[in-house]
């Protein structure tokens, strides 16, 4: 009973949030003069109003659950992760590398050595973050904030560097990557873009939930967020546990930039997915850490950020609308959750003081 009043209260946080987003956004569409109904129709068109812009929605969501999923694992690790910006690009990049080396294989081979290329790419990047914390008791937050610029810059190298991955003397990018290491679009013949990373989010995400619920390893990794004194008493190795933890948190970042880079742009390009990993994060916050609540999360965001060019070009509404709708929906939602504890731990200490 206790647990549905818990996901009731999540539920009322989370949608109360939304709510305040939305409500913010129609202020700022209407203190600059424009009709704030016809921008919720430009908006909403441009998310769901043709199969282009449901595609793209979809595609939104999928890279956005993978930042969010490799967020919500190292957060049950007990590890505050902000570096999914980094892991992206460098598992993108990894991706990418290893999609153009393979070329000439056969389809799927090449995509599918993308897809792991990536995910080892961005579980590197994360476990870094992960052994300076084992080792040297580097603050996570710390290490994965600045590890984000390093890999933001590492791309930018390796696309302008004609050794590496820049594609001849034209201005810096990779080469664009052969159909037989794309993802493959699951509605052939349309003018839709969504493409099998979709269905890989999902599965993922369903994956990370049954592993932190119903298996031995998920429930260590739990225990190492709740307790890791406990942990370690019991058996858990707490450095080599976070290590493991930030590496399949960043591997999930990396699938997320493999999602964009195999299933949409096909080459790197300096700054390819900016913006990506911190969208993720907020779809995490408003998903109040739950794995199977951030897949209807990622697609509000993906909608959110899908329909911000057509609201840009039919209301003349600046696209900056998206962030303060994400933006207000993440402070009402966290604003909400901290009364709530707040007001519960006050009553809690009267009625004990009563009693």
């Amino acid at each position: 009973m206790r647990l549905s009043a818990n996901a009731v209260r999540s539920a009322a946080i989370s949608l109360g949030g939304i709510a305040f987003g939305f409500v913010i956004g129609g202020l700022v569409v209407a203190i600059q003069g424009k009709p704030v109904g016809a921008s919720l129709s430009a908006l909403i068109e441009g998310s769901f109003g043709s199969e282009f812009a449901v595609g793209n929605t979809l595609t939104k969501a999928a890279v956005l659950l993978l930042v969010a999923c490799g967020y919500i694992f190292a957060t049950k690790g007990g590890l505050v992760s902000i570096g999914a910006e980094g892991q992206l690009h460098v598992g993108g990049l990894c991706g990418a590398a290893a999609a153009l080396a393979t070329t000439d294989l056969p389809s799927p081979l090449p995509a599918i050595i993308g897809l792991l290329g990536g995910f080892v790419g961005g579980g590197i990047w994360g476990a870094i973050a992960g052994w300076l914390r084992a080792k040297r008791g580097v603050n996570v937050v710390i290490s994965t904030l600045l590890l984000n610029y390093i890999g933001l810059r590492l791309v930018e190298f390796a696309i302008d560097s004609k050794s590496l991955l820049r594609d001849g003397d034209a201005e810096p990018q990779s080469a664009r990557i052969a159909q037989s290491g794309r993802l493959w679009r699951l509605l052939p013949g349309t003018t839709s873009t969504v493409h099998l990373g979709v269905i890989l989010a999902v599965l993922f995400a369903v994956a990370i939930w049954f592993v932190l619920n119903r298996t031995v390893p998920g429930f260590r990794v739990r225990m190492l967020g709740l307790n890791p004194a406990m942990a370690s008493r019991v058996g858990v190795s707490v450095q080599s546990m976070s290590v493991r933890v930030m590496f399949v948190s960043g591997g999930l970042g990396g699938l997320a930039g493999c999602s964009l880079i195999l299933g949409e742009q096909f080459r790197v390009t300096p700054g390819y997915g900016v913006g990506f990993g911190f969208a993720g994060i907020a779809v995490a916050l408003i998903a109040r850490a739950n794995v199977l609540s951030a897949i209807p999360a990622s697609m509000l965001f993906g909608a959110i950020l899908a329909g911000g060019n057509l609201l840009e070009a039919k209301v003349q509404v600046s696209n900056a609308l998206v962030s303060v709708i994400q933006g207000s929906i993440i402070l009402a939602a966290a604003g909400t959750a901290l009364l709530l504890a707040r007001t519960t731990r006050v009553v809690a200490d009267l009625e004990e003081a009563a009693a």
